[in-house]
This record gives structure tokens, sequence and C-alpha cells, in this order.
């Protein structure tokens, strides 16, 4: 396994493929759309790129207010989750829980294909 991210949430700890990241940033708050997804807090633009802006609230559960931006990529398409901490780190030890997660007490795994496919991206 390659090494990963781990993005802190506030209330969880989450195990992101380092090849799906292309940057982390300082928090900034998304504009908001109207009648966008349950999923979407808004959108910033990057680069003179429009990032869609998930709601990690719907997806892991309780968040802390965040303090910055986990960018990832997928097939050229950006996708950024709000954290109040990230970290790389090497790969993990190879163990793994029924539901396939790391072993590591605390950490869940993001399936970034599932995720980019929850949000209507794939």
């Amino acid at each position: 396994m390659s090494p990963r991210v781990i993005l802190d949430t506030g209330e969880g700890r989450w195990a992101v493929p380092s090849d799906s990241v292309r940057e982390i940033r300082d928090y900034e708050t998304p504009l908001p759309l109207p009648r966008g997804a349950p999923w979407l807090l808004g959108i910033l633009v990057a680069g003179g790129e429009a990032v869609p802006v998930a709601d990690p609230a719907f997806f892991f559960g309780r968040t802390a207010p965040p303090r910055l931006l986990l960018v990832l990529e997928r097939e050229g398409v950006p996708l950024a989750l709000p954290g109040v901490g990230a970290a790389l780190e090497g790969p993990p030890s190879g163990a793994v829980a029924e539901d396939g997660s790391p072993a590591e007490e605390g950490v869940g795994l993001v399936d970034v294909e599932r995720l980019y496919r929850a949000c209507g991206l794939r």
C-alpha cells in the first residue's frame, strides 16, 4: 500500500491514499450554491477552476470547524474535503479490520472512487 494522508475532522481520522491528494491548503469559506446537492458546502475557485467542497459531516458524521482543505483529484476532477488537520503517513502495517478499513485505532479508510461516485463526480 502507498503512503496516505490522514485527514482529521475533529471528531474522527480518515486515511486517504496520497496519490489521490492534489494539495492541502488553508480553509476558505466556499461560495454556497442555491439548491446544491446535500453533500455540497459550495465551491471555491482555485487556479481558475471551480472546486466543489464536500460537507465532511455528510460523509463522516460530526466534525469540528475546519482549518484546512484537503483537495483530492481523480481523473482531473477536483474535490475538497474540509478538516482541522492533515498529515502524511507511510504505508499502514497491512492489518485491516473486517470492514476493510485500516486496523489502526480510530482511523477510517476513505474509498476515493466511492466518494466521487456518491458526489456524482464519476
